[in-house]
């Protein structure tokens, strides 16, 4: 449960979709709901996003857009948080730090006028006090544009391994 953190959407307007993003073709950040759709976007793109949620939970995003043959993309996402220690009926509780990182590297490709596959390769490190676990993970997508602008898509995310424990499963 150390990466729900993935959960939240970065982009403002996935984030007003309510998450419902994977069949949006005109936006490369698209990638992190499903590369499938990244296959259709044929423009360089750069983006950079800087939050603050409550609490002081800082979030840093950047993402690389590269079209070609095959389309490449490259994003990470780095979120943290310290919270102080304080004095309590005369003892110190303690500080608490989190830090969460995810580096994806993502290629997508059109296939024809209808159909776009594509899958993400990530790295997910989770640090919560003395606590960590460094995840690799992959996600399939593919999408297919039927008539009038319906879209059919599909995406299988976060098959992950466990590098420390070894263990084979989905994160989330």
């Amino acid at each position: 449960y150390t990466s729900q953190f993935l959960l939240q959407d970065i982009i403002p307007s996935a984030a007003a979709l309510g998450g419902a993003y994977s069949t949006v073709i005109d936006d490369p950040n698209v990638l992190l709901y499903n590369p499938g759709s990244a296959g259709y976007y044929k423009k360089n793109q750069i983006y950079l996003s800087h939050s603050v949620y409550p609490e002081d939970i800082y979030s840093e995003y950047i993402m690389f857009f590269l079209p070609g043959k095959i389309n490449i993309g490259l994003a990470g996402l780095y979120k943290f948080s310290y919270f102080p220690g304080f004095e309590r009926d005369e003892e110190f509780t303690g500080e608490l730090l989190f830090e969460n990182f995810l580096a994806v590297l993502s290629m997508s490709k059109q296939l024809s006028k209808e159909m776009a596959v594509g899958i993400n390769i990530k790295y997910v490190r989770n640090e919560i006090f003395i606590y960590n676990s460094d995840i690799i993970s992959l996600d399939l997508g593919i999408n297919y544009i039927m008539f009038n602008n319906v879209i059919l898509s599909l995406a299988l995310r976060n098959i992950s391994f466990d590098i420390k424990n070894g263990i084979l499963g989905s994160y989330m």
